[in-house]
This record gives C-alpha cells, structure tokens and sequence, in this order.
C-alpha cells in the first residue's frame, strides 16, 4: 500500500514538471508590445574607404539618399556607386567615379523601414522606397 501510494506522488510529481515545462514553452517572449512598430533613428555609420550608393542628382535635389545596396534614390533616379572620401561629424564627402565629388547629411529624415536586421542602411530626406523595395519611414 504505501508502495503504491510513494508511486503515485512520485507519477503526479512528474506530470506536474512536464505540464510546467509545456506551458512555459508556448509562452510569448517578454519584450516590447507587438504594436510597438520599429522607428529608424535616421543615421549612418560610414567609415573612410566604404563604398556607398548616393543621389547623383542635380544640386537642387535635396533628397541627400545614402543606402549600402544599389538601387534608386527617393526621387526616383539610379544610385550612384561612390567611395567615402572624408567623414566630419554630421557629413561624408563622397566620390563618385573619377572626378566628381558630393557631400552628404549623415542623418536623414527617413530611413529603411525593414527592421533591426538592416542592411541596406538607406537613409533619405524625402520619402519612396529604399534600395531593398522595402518603404521608408519617418525616423525619430
């Protein structure tokens, strides 16, 4: 008797530590929110020698698009492959081809709207599309 008894304490014992392990496994993830959307701050890191994709627009054009991938720019045009020539605290100078210069914001109002795992970096002063096809959004 008091065998089977040790036995079936022992047996509840058990489905009490399965049960509790289950239900921790289909718990969400602590962590902000779902609603909570991802807010780019608007900012590329560059360094000297990297090699870029910038607007090559006319100087009136003020869109300032920087992306790590090629593609078009906010306002529509093919981006232009360019080497980081100097960096300054808010600006890259940048060359483009042989000759052709061009200096750029480092921070711009929008940003690829693609998530933490970015890897384009596209950051523009109007909206469209990022190099990736992804939307860009308005940065903090």
């Amino acid at each position: 008797m008091r065998f089977k008894l040790m036995s079936l304490m022992l047996t509840l014992l058990s489905l009490s530590v399965i049960m509790s392990f289950c239900a921790k496994q289909d718990a969400k993830p602590e962590g902000p929110p779902e609603s909570k959307q991802y807010v780019p701050t608007g900012k590329i890191s560059l360094n000297k020698g990297d090699t870029v994709f910038v607007c090559n627009c006319k100087k009136s054009c003020k869109c300032n698009t920087i992306s790590r991938k090629p593609g078009n720019c906010a306002c529509g045009n093919k981006l232009a492959k360019a080497k980081v020539v100097k960096l300054k605290k808010n600006t890259v100078l940048v060359k483009i081809g042989k000759k052709k210069t061009k200096s750029l914001k480092l921070k711009g109002k929008y940003a690829c709207g693609c998530g933490k795992s970015c890897d384009c970096n596209t950051i523009s002063n109007k909206p469209g599309k990022c190099s990736c096809g992804t939307d860009l959004v308005e940065t903090k």
